[in-house]
């Protein structure tokens, strides 16, 4: 992670910061590395971009920029979303000595949940998620670039993995794997869905709750912001929001899924076509599956892409998600039947 005073010097670039009173690292964040900047008249967030995960900086300010445009003009039903500030040259970034790219946004005053939702909360999410959902199919997914154009691009994981020897160490958990080919949705199946635009990384981590952890108030994180299937942001927000440990194995909490899936459903009245809603308990039941084989790849390579606290620590998280993804299928009836429920009026 880059130093403080390396930050404020880049932060000190933007004219809204008239002067630093204190600054901090921001822990949690796998990826980017960020700052709270505090001033006299409010606080920021300091972001310095990843180049070995985001390779096109400037593409992915410039979707930020057009979704801030998109959000003032679609006015208060807009979700709220954290502002950018340009820099005193003119540009929504600045870049160091290193080549490294930054970019200052808005504060909000808010912080994501510590321990899983509760009814109320799990409401909330719902809520908000179809929220931005109707406001980003507004979106004409052309005038967004891709950022991560293979996210999640399954088969692709998948092919990698095959061509690993299977070395003693990853072959018990690659056995399993081989297992679960079928849980792959096909390209033939893929490309019956809508292109949208979608969040791309709609995990707990990435919403912001007012401080009495009541009411959802904003998305942030919003650098894989990309043209994509609406499914896939929904089964990833179910999957990190209804995860639980259960003793010495991963769990999923059906009741928060159903209370979150049905005020989303309310939200997004409408909008889904019955392509989409036939393929959401297969993305459901994909989305951990898929986080498996990332970071199972992502170990292989290193642990390039998350950033981990020990090596082994992506090794791990793969068996977590595979055992994720497993109980999830074993409960496949009831999470249609919630599916069927949440949708039988709103298509």
């Amino acid at each position: 992670m880059a130093n403080t005073e390396h930050a404020k010097r880049i932060a000190c670039r933007f004219p809204v910061i008239t002067a630093v009173t204190e600054i901090a690292a921001v822990d949690g964040g796998l990826i980017n590395d960020s700052f709270k900047i505090t001033t006299p008249g409010g606080c920021y967030a300091l972001q310095r971009i990843n180049p070995q995960v985001f390779t096109t900086p400037q593409q992915i300010i410039a979707n930020l920029v057009h979704l801030q445009s998109a959000a003032q003009n679609y006015a208060a039903a807009a979700p709220r979303l954290p502002r950018l500030y340009p820099a005193a040259d003119g540009h929504w970034w600045q870049v160091d000595a290193a080549g490294s790219y930054w970019r200052l946004w808005e504060w909000i005053d808010g912080a994501p949940l510590v321990a899983p939702p509760t009814t109320a909360q799990a409401a909330e999410i719902g809520r908000i998620l179809g929220q931005f959902h109707r406001f980003t199919t507004t979106l004409d997914p052309q005038t967004f670039t891709p950022i991560l154009p293979h996210l999640h691009d399954s088969a692709r994981y998948w092919d990698q993995l095959q061509a690993q020897p299977p070395t003693p160490e990853i072959a018990p958990l690659l056995e399993l794997i081989d297992h679960r080919r079928a849980w792959l949705l096909s390209d033939d199946r893929l490309a019956q869905l809508p292109i949208r635009i979608v969040h791309g990384d709609p995990k707990c981590n990435n919403l912001l709750f007012d401080h009495r952890g009541s009411q959802a108030i904003a998305w942030i994180d919003l650098d894989t912001i990309q043209p994509g299937l609406l499914i896939q942001d929904i089964a990833d927000c179910l999957r990190s929001n209804c995860q639980r440990d259960q003793d010495d194995r991963i769990g999923f909490d059906l009741d928060c899924a159903e209370t979150l899936l049905t005020a989303y459903a309310q939200q997004v009245a409408g909008l889904l076509e019955h392509s989409e809603i036939d393929c959401l308990f297969a993305a459901i039941r994909l989305m951990p599956f898929e986080l498996c084989l990332r970071f199972l790849a992502d170990h292989l390579a290193e642990d390039r892409y998350f950033r981990v606290q020990y090596r082994g620590e992506n090794f791990h998280k793969a068996h977590r998600q595979l055992q994720l993804a497993i109980a999830i299928d074993d409960q496949q009836t009831a999470l249609a039947q919630i599916i069927a429920r949440c949708w039988s009026s709103t298509v």
